[in-house]
């Protein structure tokens, strides 16, 4: 894997950007880095730039799939909050700014190949209108705007201790937006996988 690969399209702090991606969407403004900390007690997502600086973060509570996350900057400041719902096909999220704009995440679920999410804003102006593409495994996916340019570009990292993505972002004046919705489908693959994991245990004490 590598910054060539047509697999794999993570690249670490510092990196350059994947080669395939450039090719086809041209160079991000900027790449993020999220982090889960798989071996925490409570759900921690860190967000860090090229230098290692805390960009954005997010902690909930382990065990209630009502709990209230929030998300802030760096510094601590308030961006966004989110309240996690349990699982369903629709993966339905409501995400509040701290504008006060209202932006729904929801699963397309008659897709066979590839997932799609759309993103659209609940509030008056209705400006936002995003979707998120990407594979069953969620190994890369692609938020792309109505006019289908991308709006940022994510991939996990293989093989690693801490659950990982870089995040190349192209559109500049988005970044909270992006981010958050960065920190809600984290929430989205590990409580998928989880549930997953629960249908193993089933099967495996039938036999």
């Amino acid at each position: 894997m590598g910054t060539e690969s047509k697999i794999e399209h993570y690249h670490g702090a510092g990196e350059a950007p994947n080669i395939n991606v450039v090719n086809r969407y041209g160079a991000p403004v900027r790449s993020l880095y999220a982090t889960r900390n798989v071996l925490s007690v409570g759900q921690e997502i860190t967000i860090t730039d090229d230098d290692n600086n805390t960009v954005y973060r997010s902690v909930s509570k382990p065990v209630s799939v009502l709990d209230k996350t929030e998300i802030t900057d760096g510094t601590g400041k308030p961006i966004a909050h989110f309240n996690r719902k349990k699982y369903s096909l629709r993966e339905r999220h409501i995400l509040t700014m701290e504008n006060g704009m209202e932006i729904l995440l929801e699963k397309e679920v008659m897709h066979i190949v590839r997932e799609v999410t759309n993103i659209t804003e609940l509030t008056n102006t209705k400006e936002l209108s995003w979707q998120i593409r990407g594979s069953k495994q969620r190994l890369n996916f692609e938020i792309l705007d109505s006019d289908k340019r991308a709006v940022a570009i994510v991939s996990q990292k293989v093989i690693s201790k801490h659950e990982k993505y870089c995040i190349d972002i192209y559109d500049a004046d988005a970044v909270d937006i992006i981010c958050s919705v960065m920190i809600i489908l984290m929430h989205i693959i590990r409580d998928r996988n989880l549930v997953s994991s629960r249908k193993i245990i089933k099967i495996t004490k039938r036999f």
